[in-house]
């Protein structure tokens, strides 16, 4: 059934593609119309007329795909994704119907499109498709420009034995603000997502039901590649089960924003969700979960990407290859220029509260953020630092704490990493030119991956922790260990050497390369503490090496010649 739908939707698109080109009178139209239908053969469509009618047939799925992708601005669909698509709309056939009266008198609704299946479906679907259910109503202007689609609304109930599926799809379609034309490709138009459920229900019991109400998208395209997008969800519904046995997410006012521009010649795009509101809830015979997210925010930058590497890879995803292997040699080709080129990216995540509840335990944990970025040139450089404010887990029985965490932070950073990424893209492409019907790459590619390890660690490259600590933290599994701020920082870097780590003391030899200094420090009240929560023997070992500075315990970390120092005392 939503197979069904999607081939109606992408076929329509297609028409749309067309119909939204040329400005002609209204004396015109049919001549128009006509000429338009018979550019519809020119990309993957046999097409024939009766009367105000026509038929369109699938004879190309491959060029078909191309031309639907290419005007949902869908070019960089991946080739299993592709294949997918053709398979489904291979054969298929969609009708068209003309008012010519409502079509002269502007009035909306005057085509009708309608999928007419492949042959492939079940009988539920065949009869949906006699009566004309799945497919759309389109509008146009005054200048015979498309103005509108409206997905023609579905309630459908579709029953095989104790098995049933219920669809329901209402208000759905695309307001078309600003049509392409020979004299430019922009395009602005707003997606209608209408209200949709789909329900799956077993001998008059909901199994699984899944629905949306009132979704919007504004896309604004300047050409294939850039432009922006702006989507917002009021509501995304999941449930499964029944009353003993049950589960449920809700979203609630989610949101996407995608930008993508040209500076200098330039990529740069811009990516980001924002969920304010997301409910989950388990309930089985042993346990009742409630978990509740609030202010879930994600977002993506990338710069540096040559506007030529965009045009090629919109070229190769809009004119295919019809040898397959070709355009997978050519896309794993153009990605490895997309790592070498000197891109630049970075992100953010943050999550401003979790609450959960089981029948033992409540678990919260509050401003959790996540940022990082780095680089690709010939070297890889990236950073990353996590912080959450407070973690706390308390038993619902005793209303104790069992655990909690403030003021926790991770820093991680490489630094002038050898970057692999091409050599190991143009591996990928010789695997697929040797074989490729059967991609497991051979004993040939395997070392030539070894290689490359070699190379990242015969190159070198610096590393850091920083910075790695915590402002206090209770465990009571522990015995009620208590520790109050903690804060750890490490430098280190692998020297440029020429070890064969192929060699059975390569790894060993490898230390004497490494250099990394670093230091620990937290309270001397805290390590003394210690001393009840962790075995005397160990407890002996860490104050052999401690030094202390007022009322804090120091330990200088120091590796090189691969001997290991702590406080200047080595570590045997």
């Amino acid at each position: 059934m939503k197979k069904s739908i999607f081939k109606t939707v992408l076929s329509v698109m297609l028409l749309m593609s067309v119909v939204s080109y040329a400005k002609v009178s209204i004396e015109d139209r049919k001549v128009s119309f006509e000429k338009k239908m018979d550019a519809i053969s020119g990309m993957g469509f046999d097409v024939s007329k009766t009367g105000n009618n026509y038929i369109l047939t699938i004879k190309d799925a491959k060029m078909a795909t191309s031309a639907m992708l290419s005007f949902a601005s869908m070019n960089t669909l991946d080739v299993n994704s592709r294949g997918k698509i053709e398979d489904a709309i291979a054969k298929a056939k969609v009708g068209v119907e003309i008012d010519w009266d409502k079509y002269n008198a502007n009035i909306e609704g005057s085509v009708s499109v309608y999928f007419l299946g492949t042959g492939k479906e079940s009988d539920p679907i065949k009869k949906m498709i006699s009566d004309k259910k799945i497919g759309a109503y389109l509008s146009f202007d005054a200048n015979d420009m498309m103005a509108k689609l409206d997905i023609k609304d579905i309630d459908e109930k579709i029953v095989d034995g104790l098995n049933s599926i219920h669809i329901v799809l209402k208000n759905a379609g695309i307001d078309i603000v600003k049509a392409p034309s020979k004299e430019s490709p922009s395009r602005e138009f707003t997606l209608k997502g209408g209200e949709f459920t789909y329900d799956i229900e077993n001998n008059g019991t909901k199994e699984i039901s899944f629905g949306y109400k009132k979704p919007i998208c504004e896309v604004k395209k300047s050409n294939e590649y850039t432009g922006t997008q702006n989507c917002k969800f009021p509501t995304i519904e999941i449930k499964g089960g029944d009353h003993s046995d049950s589960g449920s997410v809700v979203f609630k006012d989610t949101s996407f924003d995608y930008i993508v521009a040209v500076d200098n010649k330039k990529v740069k795009s811009n990516i980001s969700f924002k969920m304010p509101d997301i409910d989950i809830k388990i309930k089985d015979a042993l346990d009742d979960i409630v978990v509740q997210l609030k202010n879930l925010e994600l977002s993506a930058n990338t710069d540096g990407i040559d506007e030529s590497m965009m045009k090629k890879l919109y070229s190769i995803a809009s004119t295919p290859s019809k040898d397959i292997n070709k355009t997978i040699i050519k896309s794993i080709e153009l990605i490895g220029e997309f790592f070498k080129s000197g891109m630049s990216f970075d992100y953010k995540g943050s999550l401003a509260s979790v609450y959960g509840k089981s029948k033992t335990t409540v678990f919260t944990l509050k401003d959790f953020l996540e940022e990082g970025g780095g680089s690709f040139g010939k070297t890889i450089n990236f950073k990353d630092i996590v912080t959450i404010a407070n973690i706390n887990v308390k038993d619902i029985d005793s209303s104790s704490q069992v655990f909690e965490m403030n003021g926790f932070r991770y820093g991680f950073e490489m630094k002038d990493m050898y970057n692999f990424f091409p050599a190991f893209m143009e591996i990928g492409m010789k695997a697929v030119q040797q074989n490729p019907q059967d991609l497991n790459f051979t004993k040939e590619n395997e070392e030539k991956f070894v290689a490359i390890g070699a190379k990242i660690v015969n190159d070198g490259f610096g590393l850091s922790l920083s910075p790695v600590g915590i402002d206090s933290i209770f465990i009571q599994d522990i015995n009620g260990l208590k520790l109050g701020k903690i804060d750890l920082d490490i430098e280190a870097r692998l020297n440029k050497n020429d070890i064969k780590m192929d060699s059975p003391m390569g790894p060993m030899l490898l230390l004497s390369f490494l250099q990394a200094d670093g230091k620990l420090v937290l309270s001397k009240a805290d390590l003394d503490s210690m001393s009840n929560n962790f075995p005397p023997s160990v407890m002996a070992m860490v104050m052999m090496y401690a030094k202390y500075e007022g009322d804090k315990a120091v330990f200088v970390l120091k590796f090189e010649n691969g001997q290991l120092m702590v406080n200047d005392k080595p570590v045997m």
